[in-house]
């Protein structure tokens, strides 16, 4: 969701969201790197697909390949799928909202593997195995049962807590490989579940267990766009008014980009980087950096003009005082005692005549240089604007004013 709560036709209201009014997009992640993503519409639905409408989509099955109409919540996951690049290979993890046999069949079809939970009466689900999720007394922790369907795609219930279903196109169930053991934490006992879980963690509020690679592949791929979304809420270009409609959607692709390329930096650059990456302050840092970098991209050009010892006027571009709010002391005049020249009026003393003052004011030097709001643009530096400071810095750099 990105926050907008002026008058658009497009924004959506979502209750018991951290975002509950503006834009909604859907998006596909990786670790909080947004590969692509597709705008959705109050009035008009998804992008490209048109609303309430289903459409056709090919499937692999054992006997070559069929086609089947999905529903739009369907069908955008087969949108962002074929963003995604040919030459890579991908597993796309996906929640009970999004995912049954057909897209997962149609996912195969392009070559993409899924795995991901999906709902007790979810198209193509094995009938025998849904009566498991109303009634589980047979299983105990740990249990599976499974059914391959069309030889291509793995439906199973997993007893966790409480039964799990779910349906992959990447993973197994029967080979020894197929488990891995992770330090489990035992849920809150209930009276639900408590055949379950004691004769398991035996009161232990930790315990290493076996599990199924599925399962916990699934516990750590997924939510990925949960992440990005907690990287850009850190660092944000977002304001809060915006009375532009397409103003929030404009600082969104700035997050975006922003946080892909400081993903792409931390996973490239490894160890060997001056920024923390484990805190918030390593993502600042870049951040600033970054900007840094973005605001001197010129810099290069700049340093080849001056050593083609181009005319002065195109240097003069380059060097602009700038008004600040705050304010520092002249550089020249505290390089070069007694400092800055500046004109004073004399000290008045009684019964002096006030015009003669006037006439004979003496120019003083302000030691160590006078306070100013004006700062060099390209030497990033505090100079006098009114005195001659800043001719007198810039001719000793050689840039003539």
């Amino acid at each position: 969701m990105v926050a907008f709560k002026g008058r658009s036709k497009d924004t959506i209201k979502l209750k018991n969201k951290p975002i509950n009014t503006g834009y909604k997009l859907w998006c596909i992640g990786d670790h909080g790197y947004i590969w692509s993503w597709l705008f959705h519409s109050k009035v008009d639905g998804v992008e490209t697909l048109e609303k309430g409408q289903k459409t056709r989509w090919p499937y692999a099955v054992e006997n070559g390949v069929k086609s089947v109409l999905l529903a739009p919540t369907h069908a955008l996951v087969l949108r962002l799928a074929g963003q995604l690049p040919k030459q890579l290979e991908f597993c796309i993890y996906l929640d009970n909202l999004f995912l049954n046999v057909p897209v997962a069949q149609c996912l195969l079809a392009i070559g993409i593997s899924c795995m991901g939970t999906t709902r007790k009466k979810a198209t193509g689900f094995p009938l025998h195995l849904q009566r498991y999720l109303d009634d589980n007394h047979e299983l105990v922790w740990d249990s599976t049962i499974a059914e391959v369907v069309d030889n291509n795609t793995l439906c199973f219930i997993w007893q966790d807590n409480k039964p799990v279903a779910a349906i992959s196109t990447a993973h197994s169930l029967h080979r020894s490989e197929d488990r891995v053991q992770r330090n489990r934490r035992c849920p809150q006992i209930t009276p639900n579940n408590q055949r379950i879980l004691e004769p398991v963690f035996q009161g232990l509020p930790f315990k290493d267990l076996f599990i199924p690679r599925a399962i916990d592949d699934y516990n750590h791929h997924m939510k990925g766009v949960d992440q990005a979304d907690q990287l850009r809420a850190n660092f944000t270009y977002h304001r809060k008014q915006n009375y532009r409609t397409q103003m929030p959607l404009f600082y969104f692709l700035i997050d975006v980009s922003s946080t892909n390329a400081f993903l792409l930096w931390k996973w490239s650059s490894g160890t060997n980087t001056t920024f923390d990456q484990r805190t918030h302050n390593g993502h600042r840092d870049f951040l600033q950096a970054l900007c840094t970098q973005l605001l001197h991209s010129n810099d290069n050009i700049e340093e080849e003009e001056e050593s083609q010892s181009l005319p002065t006027a195109t240097l003069h571009r380059h060097h602009k005082h700038i008004h600040q709010k705050g304010y520092g002391r002249c550089e020249w005049g505290r390089l070069h005692p007694p400092g800055c020249p500046r004109k004073r009026p004399a000290i008045r003393e009684f019964g002096t005549d006030i015009t003669a003052l006037a006439a004979n004011s003496a120019s003083r030097a302000i030691y160590g240089g006078s306070r100013t709001h004006n700062q060099c643009s390209k030497c990033q530096i505090w100079l006098c604007v009114k005195g001659d400071c800043w001719q007198k810095y810039h001719n000793s750099i050689g840039v003539n004013y």
